[in-house]
Formats: C-alpha cells, sequence, structure tokens
C-alpha cells in the first residue's frame, strides 16, 4: 500500500470537502442575511429598470457594478425578486474562486501544503462577506483567481498565446465586476508582455526578433484589451467627473489602503492595537523576504517555472501599488480602501502561500509554516462564523426582521392606510426595497433623516441616534440585540386632526386631458402657500394620486414633492409612482406623506405633481393634496 498516494487522496479530499462546506456557508447566508444599503440601492436605481450601463452619471453611479446589475437582471426574471436571487451572481462568482484556488494550490507537489493553501485564500471572513452579497466586489474576486490561474499555466505551459489571452479575458471580467480591478486588468497586461518578451530573448539574444516575436504573441490579447478600453474608459472618466469615485482616502497609500483593510480582515478583533501592527509588519516581511528569494534565485541562474510565477505575482503586486500612486498624484484618484482592497490581499495571499511552496522544496520544516497560518485563519474563520450580519453593513442586518414586525403591527390597525417611519441615511434604502420587494404599499417611501421628526408613526433609530433624544417621549417596542437598533413610537400621540387645505382634481369628472402624455414631462400641479398659522412643524402634506398606467414598472415617475422660498426649492422629494404598480390596465392608488420642516416660512409654496422624465404615458385619474394640522388638544 502507497501511503504517499493514501495521504494526498486524503487531502484532496478534505479540500473538497472545506470548498462544497464554503459554498453552502455563503449560499446560506446569501439566503438569510437582511438586504444591504448598497445592495437595495443597485436594485432600486439599476436592475428593476433593466440599466445595465450608465444613462446618467451622479455622485451614486459608482454603486453600479456592471456584472451585478446584469446578474441581478437575469436572475430576478428567472427567480422572481428575493435577496437570493439578486446575489446568484455572487455565488457563482465564489464558485469560481473556490474552483481556481483549488486548481492553484494542487498544482503544490505536496497536497498537506496545498489543503494549507486552499485554507489560507478560502477562510478570510470579511471577503466571504462579499460572496453572500449582490456586490461586483466578489464577481472582481472569482474572475481575478481564474485569471491567476491561467497566469501560472502561462509560466507553466511553454508560454502558450491562449493562457496569455484567458488570463487577460477573466481580468477583463473581473473589471467589469467593479471598476477597482481596471489597475490589475493594465498591469497584468504590462507583466504578461514582460514575461514573454524575457523568454524570447532568453531563446534568441536578438532585440528586434524578441520584439517581433513577443508582439506577434501579444497580438489578439492585445486587441482585446485595447477594444475593453475603448469601451470602458469613457465611462470610467465620466464617473470621476460626475464625483462618483467618491470611495478612498487621501492621507498616502500605508495609511488608507493597509490601514483600512487590515481591521477588516480579523472581523471585529480590530480593537487589538498590536494585532494590527503585528499584521501590518507581516505584509511587508512577506513582500521583503519573497523579493529576496527571487533575486537569489534569478542571480545564481536557478530560475524554473514556479519561482518564475512567484516573481511574476511579486512584479503584478508592486506594480499595482506604483499604479495606484501615480494615478493618485497625476489623475488626483482617491486611494482604495477597505473592501475595494480586497483584490490586493487575495494576491499577497498568494505570494505568501507561493514563497512558502518555495522554501518547502529546499527545506521540508518550511511547510509547518503554511500550516499554523492555516490553523490560525481557520480559528479566526469559527469564531467570526454567523448567519445574521456582515462586517460593513453590520448597523442594517435587522432591518427585514423590523419590518416583519412593523406588518404584524399594522394588520392591527386596519383603518390606517398610509404608515410612515423615521429612519437616518444609513436604513433608508433597504427599507425602500422591502416596500417593493413585500409590496408594502402602505408603508410610506423612506427618507432620511439626520433628526427625528415628532410627527412619524414609528421610529427605527441606531443605538447612538436613540441615545441623543428625548426618550420620556418615546416608546421601545423592540430592540434588536445584533445591531442594537430600536423600533419605536410616540409614547404621547396626536389626538387631534384638522384639515386646513384639501384640494382634488379629478379628470374623470372634467373636460379636462387626463393624460401624462410621452412628449410631457411635467403633470399639473397643487399649489399651497404657507401662512402665519400653517408654518410651523406641527403640520403634515399628504398627497394622493389615482391612476391607470400600462407600463408596469417601466421607467421613473415620481411624485414629487417641492418646498420652495424666493431662492428656489430647500426640500425636493421624489416617491416612485411606479413602486405601487402592479398591474396594468388598473386603477391604482399612490400615497405619501412628510412632516413639514423645522424651517419653514410664511410664504413659503408646497407643490405637488408628477415629473415623468423618461416620458411614459400615464394615465391620471385623480390627484389630491391635503395639509394636515396635528395637536393634543
Amino acid at each position: 500500500m502507497n501511503t504517499s498516494n493514501t495521504k494526498n487522496k486524503l487531502a484532496l479530499s478534505l479540500l473538497i470537502i472545506f470548498g462544497v462546506l464554503l459554498f453552502i456557508y455563503t449560499t446560506a447566508r446569501a439566503y438569510l442575511l437582511s438586504i444591504t444599503w448598497d445592495e437595495s440601492q443597485s436594485y432600486l436605481e439599476f436592475i428593476r429598470h433593466n440599466i445595465v450601463l450608465w444613462q446618467d452619471y451622479d455622485f451614486m453611479s459608482a454603486n453600479n457594478h456592471l456584472l451585478n446589475t446584469l446578474g441581478g437582471i437575469v436572475f430576478t426574471k428567472w427567480f422572481g425578486l428575493s435577496e437570493f436571487s439578486l446575489r446568484v451572481s455572487s455565488l457563482i462568482a465564489h464558485a469560481f474562486f473556490l474552483f481556481y484556488s483549488a486548481k492553484l494550490a494542487y498544482k503544490m507537489e505536496n497536497k498537506w501544503i496545498a489543503l494549507s493553501a486552499f485554507l489560507i485564500l478560502n477562510l478570510n471572513p470579511f471577503m466571504l462577506d462579499f460572496f453572500s452579497l449582490a456586490r461586483g466586489y466578489s464577481i472582481s474576486l472569482g474572475m481575478m483567481m481564474a485569471s491567476v490561474f491561467y497566469l501560472f499555466e502561462l509560466h507553466t505551459s511553454g508560454y502558450r498565446t491562449k493562457y496569455a489571452l484567458l488570463s487577460i479575458l477573466f481580468a477583463i471580467l473581473g473589471t467589469l465586476g467593479n471598476l477597482t480591478l481596471l489597475n490589475y486588468l493594465v498591469v497584468l497586461y504590462g507583466v504578461i508582455m514582460l514575461l514573454l518578451a524575457y523568454n524570447n530573448y532568453k531563446d534568441s539574444k536578438r532585440v528586434l526578433s524578441t520584439m517581433r516575436r513577443s508582439a506577434l504573441q501579444m497580438l489578439l490579447p492585445s486587441i482585446v484589451l485595447a477594444l475593453f478600453l475603448w469601451f470602458m474608459l469613457p465611462y470610467s472618466f465620466k464617473l470621476k467627473e460626475a464625483g462618483a469615485l467618491f470611495m478612498g482616502g487621501e492621507n498616502g497609500f500605508w495609511q488608507d489602503t493597509v490601514g483600512s483593510i487590515v481591521p477588516r480582515l480579523w472581523y471585529h478583533l480590530d480593537f487589538s492595537y498590536w494585532l494590527i501592527r503585528i499584521t501590518k509588519i507581516l505584509f511587508v516581511v512577506i513582500l521583503v523576504l519573497s523579493l529576496i528569494y527571487i533575486g537569489l534565485k534569478h542571480a545564481k541562474g536557478k530560475t524554473t517555472n514556479e519561482n518564475m510565477f512567484l516573481g511574476s505575482l511579486l512584479l503584478l503586486f508592486l506594480l499595482i501599488i506604483l499604479f495606484t500612486l501615480a494615478q493618485h498624484y497625476l489623475l488626483e484618484t482617491l486611494y482604495l480602501i477597505e473592501r475595494a482592497v480586497l483584490f490586493l490581499f487575495v494576491l499577497l495571499m498568494l505570494i505568501f502561500v507561493f514563497f512558502v511552496n518555495e522554501l518547502f522544496k529546499e527545506r521540508k520544516f518550511f511547510q509547518s509554516i503554511l500550516h499554523v497560518f492555516a490553523l490560525i485563519v481557520f480559528v479566526h474563520f469559527l469564531f467570526s462564523f454567523n448567519l445574521k450580519y456582515v462586517y460593513e453593513w453590520k448597523d442594517e442586518c435587522d432591518s427585514k426582521e423590523m419590518l416583519q414586525d412593523l406588518k404584524k403591527i399594522k394588520q392591527s390597525q386596519k383603518n390606517k392606510f398610509n404608515v410612515s417611519i423615521s429612519m437616518p441615511l444609513i436604513l433608508e434604502s433597504e427599507i425602500n426595497y422591502y416596500r417593493v420587494a413585500d409590496t408594502l404599499t402602505w408603508l410610506n417611501q423612506a427618507i432620511r433623516e439626520k433628526k427625528p421628526h415628532h410627527l412619524h408613526d414609528y421610529f427605527f433609530l441606531k443605538k447612538d441616534q436613540y441615545d441623543t433624544i428625548q426618550k420620556d417621549l418615546l416608546e421601545v417596542i423592540k430592540v434588536y440585540p445584533t445591531s442594537g437598533n430600536i423600533l419605536a413610537k410616540a409614547k404621547y400621540p396626536y389626538t387631534n386632526s384638522t384639515i386646513v387645505f384639501d384640494s382634488i382634481i379629478d379628470f374623470e369628472s372634467t373636460t379636462a386631458d387626463c393624460r401624462v402624455k410621452r412628449d410631457q414631462e411635467y403633470s399639473p400641479a397643487i399649489t399651497y402657500v404657507l401662512n402665519e398659522q400653517t408654518a410651523n412643524s406641527g403640520h403634515l402634506v399628504s398627497v394622493r394620486y389615482n391612476f391607470t398606467t400600462k407600463q408596469r414598472k417601466e421607467g421613473n415617475m415620481y411624485m414629487l414633492l417641492v418646498f420652495e422660498n424666493d431662492k428656489g426649492a430647500y426640500v425636493w422629494l421624489r416617491p416612485n409612482l411606479m413602486d405601487f404598480v402592479y398591474e396594468n390596465d388598473k386603477k391604482t392608488e399612490a400615497y405619501f406623506s412628510y412632516p413639514f420642516p423645522a424651517s419653514v416660512k410664511p410664504g413659503d409654496i408646497i407643490k405637488a405633481f408628477i415629473w415623468n422624465p423618461n416620458k411614459r404615458e400615464l394615465f391620471l385619474n385623480q390627484m389630491e393634496m391635503r395639509i394636515i394640522r396635528y395637536s393634543r388638544e
């Protein structure tokens, strides 16, 4: 019996088992986790309107991760709208990451080293978060791992052009997943070109021959890359001009890029000052020792395909850093931070495991280094294991549960057709997603507030926000233990309400044209001028539209509610009319209410009308605006 083969088979079996279990873990989380802010924003602004490429550019346009958006459109059409269907693209990307990281690790001669390398590459909980979320970061990581695998194949296959092309194609897919991989793509092309030129020169020792052969080998990859950059770069510059690339730092690569990713890699162990310092030092040590090792091997003429691959990874990593620094100083781009740096972490871990694998070939002792690290990351993963939240959006993990609780409360209040919630910015987008996904048409569109307004029906507050308000005016309904968020209502609700203004335009009972036409951007408006009695925060404006459409969910139409003074509009709200449409050719009621802001003054004007920027046809049967005064008298 061959003991070595038996051990190798056991290591392979364990590698497959760990891979399957990790995929089950991310799949379970994709099904169970509450929607996050970025995911819901992508759905509300792009996926549900079938927008893959940008049409207009604003500061939130970078939230459109192209392959994630395309996947969301396809899979919600196939499986219906849910958190899980939006996240299928990321699960596919995770399968790619697991498969290609396993194939890379299994190239190592010792299969127990391969198993440890696989665990180190796959068990970081912060990275696993994104394989459970509908974000393009996961797609970029999955495609990048495939790209790195074909870079390895390029080294070990006699530098065949097809592997260069495959590596670049997967890098392009990764960039379509998230634009942060654009630096990786451009530098990868340069590294492959240098690699082929070096190999060709080593064979011919002639400069012209080297240039000619390298150019021929890279002709097709060059054409593919040029076409992609011709397509993608204009979008990138437009995003920058619109201020959409605002996520980043300005203090330096070490402080912003390294300083922001390291605490997240330790997933809630970032309270340890020394743990963070040691990790940063370890990163530098890995790079320095790997560079020294590759330099010595090259100087002694002991290069192999495997250590050349390690050298390519090092060159790739260092040139990406230099490319990032050059972009910052020449184009004034921000330094990558937080989740946008995950691809560099993966590259660094690849450098680490292949460096230790090279050391193992010379001294068997070095395999223990990899096994110890694998044990550390395994234990850390076990302590971070959860099916409730993700690190980056933990404050939002109870949004779904809160709305389920609110739905139960609403069922006992049959006479209340319009419920409003006060919430901070971080909870706004998720609530609006569940309004659409769960057809909660009785729930007011969520509008963020820095300070809770007293006329709202309910309050969903972060703990630090709750600590700053007058608690004796609120009755806590529920505290959510994971996030610490609080669902509350007014302890002393307003008992009296008086309608001080009520204007109805009934298009059906008049000869007025009730259509919002294809060439018409605005409907007629209802206008109210505030006076001395109504210009205070004890009032609320309520609008109601009765309409019919034949174009369900097609394009945007907004119930515009505007507060303006002689200097222009100072409140501009645009709840989406299409959120209420679930059947064609059927009369639909849409409601929205909003408490007067504290800044209102006599003479200010309130306007309610429909904004139709995409010029879709709508039959407006009736529109109404009410001003309601509330008191406890």
